[in-house]
């Protein structure tokens, strides 16, 4: 018989789960998922909230933690029906006290408006969890699956549809923001309720808000995106990052900002950019790009069909090694691809690659320009080895 999920508090207060968060350690998070059926959105939750949370032990009495403790989960209960300061007992301990103030943040995700919560923000990108084999739209209790490649439309009342199918409705989100976690192998696109078109790359994890704000429109990113910017009088449309902060009126322009990337990227197609790095200000006007790397940041005068193209199922590869050009590759087939042969890895190529391919065909055709060899694991499964 399925037992019933455990509530949060019981994660929230596990000490193996604090262990995990505390190590980042990914592999162990998931056994410890795989142990509890039914709870992952509930533990991922509380691993998040653990991660963000500095907790000094200072020895107390164990009668005033049970009333600290009582009165902390009260208090979060009664914080879901009103919004209102909370308050302990000045003998609570410093790590009910953190538990408190982080726990207000997660509730509410992270209420936009001041730097301390856009880093709060991006630092959960962190721990959005990109190993699913579906699209996912994750809302506190909330999830909804999503096919590759399927649409998303966010309406003016703040109700998800996938296709023409009502995934969420928005009395059912709690939260103020909404995930959406886009695994390797698969792509998406998701019209905001602004009118705004965002397509999401593969492995790219995004957080916006179940509804925009009246003075502007924010979004956060981990990835890959093409956004065709929809104008609303003088709201900006706003793309935190952790390299930039970019902000438009109306315009189209493609982010590449994969952390695992050597270089993290803006593109202008049309319109105007504004894009912040470090305590530079820079403007972009079309066919530009800025491109920002080991802490230094350029501009030039770039093709911009090359960077926006992966949305039509093409990639377009102008003297990238090969080193690079097989990690796009890897995360866009969630293929494992190892090159042995070190002696390949700086070769360059240049030439069109059709994503509609298999991963064998495009293999096939690349080692006719750039001799070399690759093979699967021996029982067939896919994790490519480039000789």
């Amino acid at each position: 018989m399925n037992q019933p999920p455990h509530p949060f508090d019981y994660f929230i207060c596990h000490p193996e789960l604090t262990e995990i968060a505390r190590q980042n350690n990914q592999t162990r998070l998931n056994e410890f998922i795989n142990r509890y059926p039914g709870s992952e959105t509930i533990i991922r939750q509380a691993y998040l909230l653990i991660q963000h949370i500095k907790i000094e032990a200072k020895p107390v009495p164990a009668l005033q933690m049970e009333e600290d403790y009582n009165l902390f989960m009260e208090q979060i209960r009664r914080k879901q029906k009103r919004d209102r300061t909370l308050w302990l007992s000045a003998g609570s301990v410093a790590a009910t006290l953190c538990l408190l103030f982080a726990l207000s943040l997660f509730t509410d995700l992270f209420r936009p408006a001041t730097p301390a919560t856009t880093s709060h923000i991006l630092s959960l990108l962190d721990a959005m969890d990109t190993q699913s084999e579906e699209v996912k739209i994750i809302s506190g209790g909330v999830e909804a699956r999503v096919a590759d490649n399927q649409s998303i439309t966010q309406t003016e009342a703040g109700d998800l549809l996938v296709g023409k199918e009502e995934k969420v409705r928005s009395e059912q989100i709690e939260t103020e923001y909404i995930q959406l976690i886009v695994p390797n192998g698969r792509r998406t696109h998701i019209r905001f309720h602004d009118g705004t078109v965002a397509w999401v790359n593969s492995g790219s994890k995004l957080i916006y808000p179940k509804t925009f704000a009246a003075d502007k429109r924010e979004i956060f990113i981990e990835g890959e995106i093409y956004l065709e910017v929809e104008k609303a009088g003088t709201q900006p449309f706003i793309v935190h990052t952790k390299v930039f902060d970019i902000e438009v009126l109306g315009t189209s322009f493609n982010v590449n900002a994969y952390s695992e990337d050597e270089e993290q990227s803006v593109v202008l197609i049309e319109g105007s950019v504004s894009i912040a790095i470090e305590n530079i200000t820079q403007k972009l006007t079309p066919s530009q790009g800025l491109f920002a790397s080991e802490g230094r940041a350029v501009v030039r005068k770039v093709d911009t069909t090359i960077y926006t193209c992966w949305k039509e199922g093409i990639m377009r590869v102008e003297g990238e090694t090969l080193t690079s050009l097989f990690a796009r590759l890897a995360r866009h087939y969630n293929v494992p691809i190892e090159i042995e042969n070190k002696t390949l890895a700086g070769e360059r190529y240049r030439g069109k690659v059709n994503l509609e391919d298999s991963l064998e065909e495009i293999l096939d055709n690349l080692s006719a320009s750039i001799p070399f060899r690759y093979q699967k694991n021996e029982d067939g499964s896919m994790h490519i080895y480039i000789k």
